[in-house]
Formats: C-alpha cells, structure tokens, sequence
C-alpha cells in the first residue's frame, strides 16, 4: 500500500512538472529590434523599433523607457501593443545636459508581468554651448533679417560671441549655464555704439534651434530695454 501511494506522489509531481513546463513553452516569445547606442546631436532624434512576434500565443505588452539624464525627454509613438507592431522612440533636449555617456533600458513587459528589456547608451559628446554655435538669422526686424555668427573660444568654452555678418569683432559675448539653461550677457560695452552698455539674460532650445535675448542697453544715464531672437539657419 505504502508503495503504492509512494509511486501516485511521484506520478502527480511529475504530471504537474510536465504542466509547468507546458506553460512555460507555450509562452508568447518576441523579439526587440532596432535599438542601438544613440550619440545625441542636440537635434531631436527618432528610432524605429519593432517588437516582433516568434512564436506562442500572442498578447498585449507594454512599453517604457528609464535612465534617461536631466534635460532629456522622450516619447513613443505607440507605448503598448501586440506583438508584431512597431513604434518610434524620439529624444528631444533642451540643452540643459551635460557631457557623458548615460546607461538606459527599454522595457517591454506583458499583462502578466513577463519583463524583457534592452540596455543601450546614450552618448553625449558635445556640450550644449558647442551645439548653439554656427549660423543665425537676427529676428529683430523680421523684414531685414540680419546674419550672425556664434561662436566661442577654447580659453572659456561656456562663452559664446555674437558676431555680425563682415564684422570681426563682436558686438557681445554671453555665458551659457547649461545646466540650468541660462544666458546671461554681463554688462560690457556695446561694439556697434559708441559710449553705450548692453546687459541681460536669455534662454535656448535646439527644437528649433534659437537663442533668445532681453537685452538692456543704457546710454546718457537712461535704460533701453528691447528683446532679440536669434534662429538657427
């Protein structure tokens, strides 16, 4: 009897090992595709992606993204689905992100809490005020556009000059807080008027890419306030 019972327990356990190994092949099996290193341009980039059916039943999943640094942002063009699908991954930036190389995952995870994810990095070689530099279009007088130069120098690379079109010598210079986000043009003398001060701060973004000035100007004892855009050619 006691033989007996012992050869019904062994008959169950493997019965229910056989179900949990049924289970376990029979599960939605998929692949990610497309995800690769990013190195970042300051310039909003878009990745497609596919999630791809291989085999079992299929089922919904969900899709999320971490890791990514202050002043970065996502989004995805579709954030769940049933495999096959595709979708895009777009990052964007302010500006306000340092130097580095950042560690993130992509994570799909099924109803079921089933997660398979991807790791990749996100490459940032240049600082935000080594991107703002190259051509403008001065908006102040949007009929009469003029063209500006940005540009800095290797003794202060946080600082950028603002040079116009046939000049050398620059009407001003800004510092740029990249961290913050922040211009800010210290009080010095104006180049193209004799005998007056400019001052102010400012802000950027590189979706378009401008910068954008309030500026101060005195002259004689009096404050002439005025604000001047610049957009990215």
């Amino acid at each position: 009897m006691k033989k007996t019972i012992a050869l019904l327990s062994l008959l169950i356990l493997a019965m229910l090992g056989c179900k949990k190994d049924s289970k376990t092949d029979n599960a939605m099996q998929y692949s990610i595709n497309g995800i690769s290193d990013v190195t970042y341009k300051f310039a909003k980039q878009s990745i497609a992606i596919s999630i791809t059916h291989v085999s079992g039943p299929q089922e919904a999943v969900n899709l999320s993204v971490t890791g990514m640094p202050t002043g970065m942002s996502y989004t995805l063009g579709t954030t769940s689905g049933t495999p096959s699908f595709n979708t895009i991954f777009e990052i964007s930036s302010t500006g306000n992100v340092a130097k580095g190389i950042y560690p993130i995952k992509f994570t799909t995870a099924t109803a079921a809490g089933v997660a398979k994810s991807v790791d990749f990095k996100l490459i940032i070689e240049s600082s935000c005020t080594e991107a703002l530099e190259g051509k403008y279009d001065d908006m102040s007088d949007p009929s009469n556009p003029l063209e500006y130069t940005v540009s800095s120098k290797s003794d202060n690379p946080n600082r950028l000059y603002f040079y116009e079109k046939g000049f050398s010598t620059p009407d001003y210079y800004a510092d740029v807080d990249c961290t913050t986000g922040i211009i800010t043009v210290p009080n010095q003398p104006y180049f193209e008027l004799t005998a007056q001060n400019v001052s102010g701060t400012g802000t950027f973004s590189f979706s378009p890419k401008s910068i954008t000035l309030n500026l101060t100007v005195t002259f004689g004892g009096a404050s002439y306030p005025y604000t001047v855009k610049y957009v990215g050619k």
